[in-house]
């Protein structure tokens, strides 16, 4: 069955007396001469005049518009970089006001009157010039040039001109900010410029260079000091730890550093532990060899797994890409290459295959280490009957154990050190007695005569009083001697409960009104009216009291209405007790 547009068709041809072969072929004929007649030349768009270009300006357009897009990524990167290195010496002087907006741009997707405005921009960026406004896909286009190293005299001076823009344009882009602050730290990597990582990730890197310090000390042991535990000596230049933290921390005592690194890598921005505060070298000590015998609990059973690596993950060469979300062509094309970012963190290349060597996570603030600590605290509190009893986090009930052995090891040898310290010292002073011997045989040659009688004559001698030794050779210490003697010093406190204060006197009479009026689900309102306090700034010290206590708030805010966490009543309710 034929269609209607056939018939048509079919009259119309009749009507012609032309046969349906015959037509093919004269359109056959027509298509031939066409493309013979043919002639290369370039396609204008809408808008593209040409004219407005400058001669140089004109051949490089011609040329990029001539040149094949490239089919994948690292195609289009090349092509770029060759473009740019044309273009390098261009100058020019346009006012372009219109917007441009591309993800990844390129100079093929300027028109003309974009394509001087770029070049005038980039013209007044290389002399420092600051632009107020202008599209901000002309200055991505910019800083892949920079990242080439394209229009720069050396790499430093590349690295100085991307940190001009991130100091002049990071601010008003976050994006933008974002970009460069990576992109910095690659090119200081492709580049092979000296330098430091940020300053928290430095810190960090000294913070578990420590770590690692420490771990590698319990496992193969050099010396031991006399309290059991392994410290690496210490290096000076992660002094900068403790001033983050308490000031109790001495950045010349070892246990100090290494105990501000577990915090630091624990996620701890101060030290606020009132336990730390009573007292910090048991804290310390109790911390430190926790850390190391978990270690060694770790290697006997886990051989391919360290502490280190169980709170940051494994260590090994994982690939990664520089310069990633820019348009960058490897034009350095290195073989074997290896840079030192920190003393954690090495990247390496080997035929243009870049990979980062370190832990999986090295960057992120191990949870394994805060509950470490934490449990330290809490079994720290429970044993020396300090303070208010913190939750129990830890889930590892090996690790329990290792912390409570190693608090009961610490504790009985201070029990030990102060019952030897009570007990009378007798002191024994050689050269005295040696004086004394000295004085007896001058006395004994002095006495002797030359005749002897043959009967000696009957003599009474009387009872002498006892002789004073005071300045002689025994000094001993008595019950009875002098209390300011006998009393030994003792350079450690007994930690004992002190008897608690009233709650009126800890919090306040406001806070524990506060207090007693959630307890009872009484109104807030009610109970403070008529009294000139402020309910914000009450709740906060109430919940900063009670922070420092249990390590939590219990206090927060229903719209205006301040209400109590359940889940800590029966702290409250002990602590009004």
């Amino acid at each position: 069955m034929s269609r209607p547009d056939d018939h048509k068709q079919q009259r119309s041809d009749f009507s012609l007396n032309i046969s349906r072969t015959e037509k093919q072929q004269i359109q056959r004929n027509e298509v031939i001469q066409i493309v013979q007649g043919y002639k290369e030349q370039m396609l204008t768009f809408p808008g593209e005049d040409l004219s407005i270009l400058t001669p140089p300006e004109r051949e490089f357009y011609e040329q990029c518009r001539q040149m094949p897009p490239g089919s994948r990524p690292k195609e289009r990167a090349a092509l770029f970089y060759e473009q740019a290195q044309r273009l390098v010496d261009l100058e020019d002087d346009y006012a372009y006001t219109e917007p441009f907006v591309r993800y990844y741009p390129t100079y093929r997707d300027l028109n003309p009157p974009q394509l001087r405005g770029y070049i005038s921009l980039r013209t007044r960026l290389r002399r420092r010039e600051v632009v107020r406004h202008f599209p901000l896909s002309f200055l991505y286009i910019h800083i892949y040039e920079l990242l080439m190293g394209v229009g720069v005299d050396s790499p430093e001076d590349g690295y100085e001109t991307l940190q001009w823009l991130k100091q002049t344009y990071g601010r008003w882009d976050p994006p933008l900010l974002t970009n460069l602050e990576i992109w910095l730290r690659d090119y200081r990597i492709y580049y092979d410029l000296p330098g430091t990582a940020s300053y928290d990730n430095s810190l960090f890197s000294e913070a578990l260079t420590l770590i690692q310090a420490l771990e590698d000390a319990a496992i193969n042991p050099v010396t031991a000091t006399d309290t059991g535990w392994h410290l690496p000596a210490m290096d000076t230049a992660h002094l900068s730890l403790t001033a983050h933290y308490h000031p109790d921390l001495d950045e010349t005592d070892p246990a100090s550093m290494y105990y501000a690194a577990l915090q630091w890598c624990s996620g701890a921005v101060k030290i606020t532990s009132p336990m730390f505060r009573k007292d910090p070298a048991l804290l310390q000590e109790a911390a430190l060899t926790a850390f190391q015998e978990i270690a060694k609990l770790l290697q006997a059973t886990h051989v391919n797994r360290t502490m280190t690596e169980t709170c940051f993950g494994k260590r090994t060469a994982y690939p990664c890409q520089l310069f990633r979300g820019a348009i960058f062509h490897d034009h350095l094309a290195r073989a074997d290459y290896r840079y030192r970012w920190s003393s954690i963190c090495d990247y390496t290349c080997l035929h243009g295959i870049w990979q980062r060597e370190t832990y999986a996570h090295p960057d992120r603030k191990s949870e394994e280490l805060a509950a470490l600590l934490q449990e330290v605290d809490r079994q720290c509190r429970e044993k020396t009957g300090f303070g208010h009893p913190l939750q129990d986090r830890l889930r590892n009930v090996s690790w329990k154990a290792v912390i409570g052995q190693v608090i009961d090891r610490i504790l009985e040898r201070r029990q030990a050190e102060e019952a030897e310290a009570a007990r009378p010292h007798i002191d024994i002073d050689m050269q005295a007695l040696s004086n004394i011997r000295q004085d007896a045989a001058q006395i004994r040659d002095a006495l002797i005569v030359e005749e002897q009688p043959s009967v000696p004559p009957a003599c009474t001698i009387p009872e002498a009083a006892p002789a004073d030794i005071s300045s002689g050779m025994i000094h001993a210490l008595s019950p009875a001697a002098d209390e300011s003697d006998a009393a030994p010093s003792s350079g450690t406190d007994v930690l004992l409960p002190d008897t608690p204060p009233a709650p009126e006197t800890r919090l306040g009479p406001d806070a524990c009104t506060l207090l007693r009026t959630l307890l009872d689900h009484a109104s807030v309102t009610a109970a403070f009216a008529g009294h000139h306090v402020s309910l914000p700034m009450l709740v906060d010290a109430v919940n900063e009291y009670f922070y420092d206590e249990i390590g939590d708030t219990v206090i927060e805010f229903d719209g205006d209405t301040p209400i109590l966490i359940e889940d800590y009543r029966d702290e409250v309710a002990s602590v009004l007790a």
